[in-house]
């Protein structure tokens, strides 16, 4: 009798790991690396001493040509790699709420990986 493993949190349903899933996964993944950039601006805008955003247009333009968002897009397919392997079979909610979690960090996460920069590289 073979009996498959217990699974809990993002993986208690096992899914189909299609194309599809592979898709949606990535565009929620860069879902939060949008709202990953946008949450740093606001910060950085709170500690500069500013109470509103002032016109949304102009937020979103800011948000979508700072360096943090294109950062974290072009660090978020290592970041998804990642990801696709540690939810392996999982369900598409635990799916979800991973990659928007993992896009809103991404730009740490790959900050991690990354050498210093002005560091010395070791022969």
């Amino acid at each position: 009798m073979i009996q498959s493993p217990v699974r809990f949190g993002a993986v208690a349903v096992t899914e189909d790991d299609g194309m599809g899933r592979l898709v949606y996964g990535y565009l929620v993944t860069l879902v939060g690396v949008v709202l990953g950039a946008a949450y740093r601006n606001l910060q950085i805008r709170r500690e500069a001493g500013e109470h509103e955003v002032g016109g949304v247009g102009q937020f979103l333009r800011t948000v979508f040509l700072s360096l943090d968002f294109w950062m974290g897009v072009c660090g978020s397919p290592l970041v998804y790699a990642l990801l696709m392997r540690a939810t392996e079979g999982g369900s598409m909610a635990g799916l979800t709420a991973i990659a928007i979690e993992n896009g809103f960090f991404c730009t740490i996460v790959i900050r991690g990986l990354a050498p210093k920069v002005g560091a010395r590289r070791q022969p």
